[in-house]
């Protein structure tokens, strides 16, 4: 390293031994204390390495705060980052190579000489609309980052980044798209989909390189045949990605933002409700503001989102979603702003009762001011008063029975659903919690995905009818070559010696025994 004097630095021909450098400010304790041997609040940065990787301290480093400004080192911190963004990337690469194993993508590539872009690509299908979305986030990505880092700027792209492996490539794109990597031979939408994830991973693996040298080489040698890498044996001989920006379609990644917003605002009116996502719902009402965006007076936006309803749908379970411009008042009650009295009474004394009744009626202006805790300014009988946010409670919509509304988590997007539950509704609910008992039995057994099962359950009269109506989707989500249903009053108990694993389950109140057996 060349110490500040040191006469080498001047030595190269231009006379600057560099043309910008980004100077480290102190590392502080978790506390924002100055580290000291005498206060035992020193961390080797050595052990943390050994412990973590260079890679995620680097990472952790530069997301927690930008490198000029003082940072805080917390070993937990870099736990929750190490959790977050590596273990997503790295079960987001896992899950790719689970189904690309099985259909021996990668070992055919190699077999004909070509990289596995050039083999998927002969058998890929024409892209979905998620298949777009998440190559325009992408490439929104892409230049975001490029644009930062060429201003030095170091942490917003990559906290950016870290939020588009988790939210978007993770927990969006993969979690939404399993079932067409289950699709058997070489189908073209799965062919689409290995290319998309493929080709996403491979992008972020040399988007990180600088950041993350070690852990992107891993997953470049991982992603890449002999051919590739006879080529362009490291990632770090790979030019930096640029964007398509043809293939950056801001419409769409609105659009498929709102229903994130959508389904996350869902999600949690479920959990107000202690209504599970696998009982389904009958109806939801969507009502988006001219603030998203979106402009719904074109009507091939309403149609966009229209036709993307299918993702609401699935993700909150939802049988029928209607887009409004507006929530009707059939489905709560307004609330006008009131005093709080145990306050207000001492302030304002004999005016109280007149001051409540002047906000029921309230201007729209002066409801806007109150609900952003704003001074209003009132007369009564003749007399001006400032009102004080401190004493009035802001208006609230309260859904009515039979609904449940969030018309505050997001100023862009209303919804409402109807928590009304029929015995149709009851029953396929029973369904998809036992497909999910089903489901953790295979795991509980180490079936492998692609297992084929035989079912056996043994349970109430209810819960059998309820399985009997809905006996092809039981079928399908789980793949069962045969399903055998009786019910508790007839089985003699006996137990089937050939069955590899079976448990008793208390499903919604109705008892009943799983057995399966892998075919």
């Amino acid at each position: 390293m060349l110490k500040a004097g040191h006469p080498e630095l001047g030595s190269c021909q231009t006379g600057q031994a560099f043309k910008n450098v980004i100077v480290m400010e102190f590392i502080l304790d978790k506390h924002g204390k100055k580290m000291s041997k005498h206060k035992g609040n020193v961390v080797n940065p050595f052990e943390m390495v050994d412990k973590y990787g260079s890679d995620p301290l680097r990472w952790y480093m530069l997301t927690t705060s930008s490198p000029w400004t003082p940072t805080k080192f917390d070993e937990e911190g870099l736990k929750e980052s190490l959790r977050k963004y590596f273990d997503t990337l790295k079960n987001c690469y896992n899950f790719l190579a689970l189904y690309a194993n099985i259909d021996g993508i990668k070992d055919i590539a190699e077999s004909e000489g070509v990289t596995v872009v050039e083999y998927l690509e002969k058998r890929a299908d024409k892209p979905e609309r998620i298949d777009r979305w998440i190559v325009s986030k992408y490439n929104s990505i892409v230049t975001n980052t490029i644009k930062e880092l060429d201003d030095y700027e170091l942490t917003r792209p990559l906290r950016k980044l870290s939020d588009f492996v988790i939210d978007d490539l993770s927990n969006w794109y993969v979690r939404r798209n399993r079932k067409r990597f289950w699709s058997a031979g070489d189908d073209a939408g799965k062919m689409r989909a290995y290319l998309t994830l493929y080709e996403i991973l491979l992008g972020i693996s040399k988007l990180t390189a600088p950041i993350t040298p070690l852990i992107s080489e891993l997953l470049y040698r991982e992603l890449s045949t002999s051919k590739t890498l006879a080529e362009t044996p490291s990632i770090h001989m790979t030019q930096f990605p640029q964007p398509e920006t043809s293939l950056i379609d801001e419409e769409l990644e609105v659009t498929m933002g709102l229903v994130q917003k959508v389904v996350k605002m869902g999600r949690a009116i479920r959990a107000e409700e202690e209504i599970k996502v696998r009982q389904p719902l009958a109806t939801m009402l969507l009502a988006v503001s001219l603030q998203s965006r979106l402009d719904l007076s074109n009507d091939s936006n309403v149609m966009l989102l229209e036709s993307i309803q299918e993702y609401v749908s699935d993700e909150l379970n939802i049988e029928t979603i209607e887009i409004k411009n507006s929530i009707s008042s059939d489905v709560y009650r307004y609330q006008p702003p009131s005093l709080i009295f145990s306050k207000a009474g001492k302030e304002y004394g004999k005016l109280v009762p007149h001051i409540k009744k002047y906000l029921e009626t309230a201007s729209a202006s002066e409801i806007h001011k109150i609900q952003a805790q704003e001074p209003i300014e009132i007369k009564i009988d003749g007399e001006s008063i400032t009102l004080q946010p401190e004493f009035v409670t802001p208006p609230e919509k309260r859904s009515v029975k039979g609904w449940a509304i969030d018309f505050h988590s997001d100023s862009e997007i209303k919804i409402a659903l109807n928590t009304v539950i029929s015995d149709d509704l009851k029953h396929k609910g029973w369904v998809r919690e036992t497909v999910n008992r089903i489901q953790n039995l295979r795991k509980q057994a180490n079936f492998k995905v692609t297992d084929k099962i035989e079912i056996s359950i043994v349970t109430t009269k209810t819960l059998k009818e309820a399985l009997n109506i809905h006996e092809d989707l039981l079928r399908r989500e789980t793949l069962a070559e045969k399903l055998q249903i009786d019910d508790l009053e007839n089985s003699n108990g006996a137990e089937n010696s050939s069955q590899d694993i079976s448990q008793e389950f208390d499903i919604n109140g109705e008892k009943a025994t799983i057995s399966l057996v892998r075919v």
